[in-house]
């Protein structure tokens, strides 16, 4: 008795002899670390040269994977899962040594206090940093760093559809004394049209800075990626929980009555990743992020 083509152990012979023809599927490996983890001089890890060291000792051990969490402004707890934005970056990894590198800071600038070397001490780093990229970018409105004018007005552009709330967002959450804007004036909580206006001349100078720290932000993965290579692919997830966004605000379809609720709490996640994340994060759904003014794979929850 024979067997007709496609069932019996005719079709399984041929399956196993189609199996065997094929290629064993890709094997990768890799590590994950956040840069804040990182060596830097300034008591935090940073994308300066300890990103690039860490790069390298990658590329050494024959690692080809990069994973590292939320890259946005860290919120509650100092989470990077509580961000006020899904695409504004972490002040506190931008490298004070490459705005010195643009005359924006002198050396006296980086002096710094006697931080921690087995811990970050969140709270003495933010003052140290933002009020040293502070600096920078008051030196940059005020004439300095010529060389980086064009690439600034052209990133102010480009990153309009997210950078103009943002930028207001914040400026108004340093005028309303940190308030959740929950708390703040109606007409600003509701986003009308006339007061926000108003906010926009009257906080001009800090929405410069915080636009000005973005940039910086930005640019500073540019290196990063170079450094990389094609030999190591960074996996960043992408992620905002934080209720307290400026996306809500300025969304159009949410009632003013919504807006005018506080937003539900959803508390800092649980960092084991599948049941916050939706999946765990190296199995996700692809997402695209742009990193240093190029797109590459990361990955993140539904």
């Amino acid at each position: 008795m024979t067997s007709e083509p496609g069932t019996g152990t005719a079709w399984i012979k041929q399956q196993q002899e189609e199996q065997n023809d094929r290629q064993p599927p890709a094997r990768y490996s890799g590590v994950l670390a956040h840069p804040t983890s990182l060596p830097g001089p300034h008591g935090i890890g940073d994308l300066g040269l300890g990103t690039f060291a860490f790069l390298d000792w990658l590329a050494r051990a024959k690692q080809n994977r990069w994973q590292i969490l939320p890259l946005t402004p860290p919120g509650f707890g100092d989470s990077p899962y509580q961000s006020y934005s899904a695409f504004a970056g972490n002040p506190l990894l931008i490298s004070l040594e490459s705005l010195r590198d643009d005359g924006l800071l002198n050396d006296s600038d980086l002096e710094r206090p006697g931080f921690p070397v087995d811990r970050v001490d969140f709270d003495a780093v933010r003052a140290f940093k933002m009020a040293r990229l502070r600096r920078a970018a008051e030196r940059f409105h005020g004439g300095q760093g010529h060389a980086l004018r064009s690439d600034y007005e052209r990133f102010v552009s480009e990153q309009s559809g997210w950078l103009d709330d943002y930028s207001l967002f914040m400026a108004l959450k340093a005028d309303q004394g940190d308030a959740n804007w929950t708390e703040w004036p109606e007409p600003l909580r509701l986003h009308e049209a006339s007061a926000l206006a108003d906010a926009r001349t009257r906080l001009t100078d800090e929405i410069g800075i915080i636009c000005f720290i973005q940039f910086v932000f930005n640019r500073e993965g540019q290196p990063s990626r170079t450094r990389a290579g094609p030999g190591i692919h960074i996996i960043v997830e992408t992620r905002s929980s934080s209720p307290e966004r400026p996306q809500f605000l300025s969304n159009p379809r949410v009632p003013a009555q919504q807006k005018a609720q506080p937003p539900r709490s959803q508390g800092s996640p649980d960092y084991s990743g599948e049941r916050q994340l939706g999946e765990p994060s190296t199995m996700g759904k692809k997402d695209r992020r742009s990193f240093g003014g190029k797109s590459f794979g990361g990955y993140h929850g539904k």
